[in-house]
């Protein structure tokens, strides 16, 4: 199974793609995070599986608590002289860790469906659609 990489991005969106998003409030973001998380079943199709959610989010996890050990890690000095400057940048990608988190749950099972570099449609799959899925390609 292929993790696809953000060079993946849709250059373009089918009519159809764009009706079907906004009808199910898929943004081009979480378009984006399946294709850079989630698992290529074939030359067409991405799902976000739970597998993905899991793996992605305990990395997440491990990314803040490194964090976490750096910060308790410095010195009284350090932590007292520069914890504005490392406190707003480590605040910032806390954030941005927290709210890419939120959204890779909530797009959990969604399934994207490209050709090449043109998205034709995304949706939430079935529990036995992703069966399916797994099924077909081992």
């Amino acid at each position: 199974m292929l993790h696809p990489t953000a060079s993946n991005e849709p250059s373009q969106i089918t009519k159809h793609a764009q009706i079907r998003m906004q009808q199910r409030s898929i943004s081009g973001e979480d378009v984006l995070t399946i294709l850079n998380h989630g698992t290529s079943f074939d030359d067409n199709s991405i799902i976000l599986t739970r597998k993905d959610v899991e793996r992605t989010i305990g990395r997440f996890r491990s990314d803040l608590k490194n964090i976490e050990r750096e910060m308790h890690n410095r010195s009284p000095a350090e932590r007292s002289t520069d914890f504005s400057k490392i406190n707003s940048e480590q605040k910032r990608f806390i954030s941005l860790q927290r709210k890419t988190m939120q959204r890779i749950q909530r797009l959990r099972d969604y399934k994207v469906v490209m050709d090449g570099d043109t998205l034709i449609t995304c949706y939430r799959c079935s529990r036995k659609s992703i069966k399916r899925a797994y099924k077909s390609f081992h």
